[in-house]
């Protein structure tokens, strides 16, 4: 008899009929040794812009080792009040919730008020609740708002997969810059041990409660650099540009921002551009020409009033550069007769005016700062350089049979020059060299362009079968210059024809403009692997990710008199595509047959539900599905 009562109150609850009692945070009981245990975890960003929305993932699981529990919920305490709200003539200064959901739809939750240091009754429970107490520090009196959500399963097993509520929060635009936020929860089943109403044998089970915080924050600077993987070669004829966004908290005004980019002594500034917004005034510049050692080297733009807003970036500055020869010391930035590569730091900082909107905190001069530490950016300055990339000329997909093209730009360092070039490219298993389409190279030197397939005699293709499967391309660009009818050697844009006769590359008395090439070659997807591979998985399908590898390499030549002086140097680079991996959907066919299913869907104890598992498989190739 028993048996049948829990059945018919499990099926109550399932139907969301009962709002029952469960035991409230803090209030501890005496217990049978063999129960369920509820566990929370909170994932909070450690800082949030001050007025903007949060997202809190609040996690329910049962972490016994065995047992089930019955009815989980779990208890959220926001910090309504904040450290100086309820104090006139004011409004609260912390967190609220303004959303919820569970696997994309509604929870079902109840909100209440919870004033430190006194109970207030639990919505599910009837049991009091002891509020927490005020955050050290913060105004009193002080309230919290408690969210209790109750989750849509009739008991949690200790196999179940965690249960992930996302919550958003609304800081509020009064919150005080700096000051933490604390975020506590826990969880528990309202039954117990049984899905029976009866506390009085098998009371509520409750679980530790869990911390968190996030900081207020009001202003972040973000710089990119707007040039190809993070590195340069040197020389005018290689100009580089760093972009700083600001991001300040949507409704707060900043005045008197300064933008400021700590250039290195080894960076010459060329300008600035994109100031927004507009109107602004230059408080320093770096001193030129050529690089100077800080403060001197100092970029400083204030823009005059900067409202936040949407996006990330409510002011911006382009900062313009290039990488001498000699840095502010008079050193050689790339030692001549290595030419190993050296970086550059690059700081940038920002800060300016700020009167909170709360009446309540005080204002002041600089008080809006960002300065991330470290360097925003190092910058690899090399005397010859290589990037790759790739595409897919057939579909975005990366399935068997596609052609990839790959493209090998290369540039020469305006104070060096090579003989002996060469680009060794290593592409995986996998992956099948073209030959219906010839190898292409591209060069420029001193002005003078040539372009055109590369002669079978330069190049090499070696496929290491059986082996690693991989394939390695020779290019001999000094070799295919030569057949061109072209010099083999490659001169830097500062290089003279004949050689600077004695000491380093003048740019003001020659420039014969950027040395740049390009290569571009093809290979095909195969359908399998034929040497490295799992075992049993020879196929290449969904999820194997096929790359490639490239160096570029020369012989350092004397600049006097362009002759080698034992040297070599060389840059690298990678690229890989991934095969496309299917989706998979779930959905809701029909209910009692009928289909579609309304919405939104709603289910009683008795209902038939019918489930769509629908699978997109953008290619044919997959195993064990």
């Amino acid at each position: 008899m028993k048996a049948a009562v829990r059945w018919i109150s499990l099926l109550v609850l399932l139907a969301l009929s009962l709002s029952l009692p469960i035991n409230p945070a803090g209030v501890v009981e005496a217990r049978p040794l063999a129960d369920a245990i509820p566990g929370v975890s909170l994932a909070l960003p450690t800082t949030g812009m001050i007025g903007e929305p949060v997202t809190l993932l609040l996690e329910f699981d049962n972490v016994h080792a065995a047992d089930v529990g019955y009815g989980p919920y779990m208890d959220l305490f926001l910090p309504l009040s904040g450290p100086d709200g309820l104090t006139p003539p004011a409004a609260n200064d912390g967190l609220t919730m303004t959303g919820a959901s569970y696997l994309g739809g509604s929870i079902t939750n109840q909100i209440l008020l919870c004033p430190a240091g006194t109970s207030v009754t639990h919505p599910l429970t009837g049991l009091l609740v002891n509020c927490p107490a005020a955050p050290g520090g913060f105004a009193v009196p002080f309230t919290w708002q408690m969210v209790v959500f109750t989750l849509p399963f009739g008991s949690f097993v200790a196999d179940q997969p965690p249960a992930t509520v996302t919550i958003t929060l609304d800081m509020s635009d009064y919150a005080d810059l700096g000051t933490p936020l604390p975020v506590l929860a826990n969880g528990g089943f309202m039954f117990g041990n049984d899905p029976l109403n009866n506390p009085a044998t098998d009371p509520a089970i409750i679980g530790t409660t869990v911390a968190a915080s996030i900081t207020p924050t009001l202003i972040e600077l973000v710089k990119i650099y707007n040039g190809p993987e993070d590195e340069t070669a040197t020389g005018p004829n290689f100009p580089r540009s760093y972009t700083i966004n600001i991001d300040i908290a949507e409704n707060q005004i900043v005045s008197n921002l300064d933008i400021i980019d700590e250039l290195d002594n080894n960076q010459e500034y060329l300008g600035f551009a994109s100031v927004t917004p507009p109107p602004y005034t230059v408080i320093d510049l770096p001193v030129m020409p050529g690089p100077q050692n800080p403060p001197d080297n100092n970029l400083d733009i204030r823009l005059n009033s900067v409202m936040g807003g949407l996006g990330t970036a409510d002011a911006s500055l382009d900062v313009l550069f290039f990488i001498p020869q000699y840095d502010a010391n008079g050193d050689e930035v790339i030692t001549p007769e290595t030419g190993d590569d050296i970086f550059s730091c690059n700081n940038a900082l920002t800060v300016g005016d700020w009167s909170p909107l709360d009446p309540r905190d005080l204002g002041g001069t600089d008080n809006a700062v960002s300065n991330p530490a470290g360097c925003e950016h190092n910058l690899e300055d090399q005397s010859i350089a290589i990037q790759k990339s790739v595409v897919n000329l057939t579909d975005a997909n990366h399935s068997p049979g596609d052609i990839l093209e790959y493209t090998l730009n290369i540039q020469i360092s305006d104070y060096f020059a090579f003989e002996g070039l060469n680009v060794l490219d290593t592409f995986s298993d996998g992956q099948l060299f073209d030959t219906t389409f010839s190898p292409t190279l591209s060069f420029i030197e001193h002005g003078t362009p040539t372009s055109g397939d590369f002669a079978l005699t330069n190049y090499t293709v070696t496929r290491d079968s059986p082996g690693t499967g991989e394939t390695e391309v020779a290019f001999n660009i000094s070799a295919e210059l030569i057949a061109r009818a072209l010099d083999g050697q490659i001169l830097g844009g500062c290089v003279p024809a004949s050689g600077t006769g004695g000491g380093d590359p003048d740019c003001s008395i020659y420039n014969g403009g950027a040395s740049v090439g390009t290569i571009t070659f093809r290979t095909i997807i195969q359908e399998n692997f034929t040497d490295t591979y799992l075992p049993g998985d020879p196929s290449v399908d969904q999820g194997d990710i096929l790359w490639n590898d490239v160096v570029v390499n020369g012989n350092v030549l004397n600049v006097a008199n362009l002759v080698w002086n034992g040297n070599t140097e060389d840059d690298d680079s990678h690229a890989e595509v991934i095969i496309a991996r299917g989706t998979l959907d779930k959905s809701i066919y029909a209910l009692n047959g009928i289909t579609p299913a309304p919405t939104p869907v709603r289910v009683s104890p008795g209902d038939s539900v019918t489930f769509r598992l629908r699978y997109t498989l953008p290619n044919s190739d997959f195993e064990d599905f």
